[in-house]
């Protein structure tokens, strides 16, 4: 059971599908595997993909990640992003 959760939430996880390529990147990013992101500054880095699957795996309260989003939303621009 547990591996067709992982499954039917690697079908939503959307760095499957792009790689970010750039000077830092020249190969890519492998899917944000390579990429590394903190939520918060008492937080460690994590690769994007491993946060990625973290909100889908382990978090049930959807208000929680609309809050989250929200946030993330109003701190950064697209162009940041």
């Amino acid at each position: 059971m547990a591996w067709l959760f992982y499954l039917i939430g690697d079908i939503h996880q959307p760095l499957y599908a792009i790689q970010l390529f750039s000077r830092e990147y020249p190969k890519g990013d492998r899917g944000g595997g390579d990429f590394c992101v903190r939520v918060a500054q008492d937080h460690a880095a994590l690769s994007l993909h491993r946060q990625w699957d973290g909100l889908i795996t382990s978090s049930n309260n959807i208000g929680r990640l609309r809050n989250l989003a929200t946030e993330l939303q109003s701190r950064f621009t697209r162009s940041d992003l």
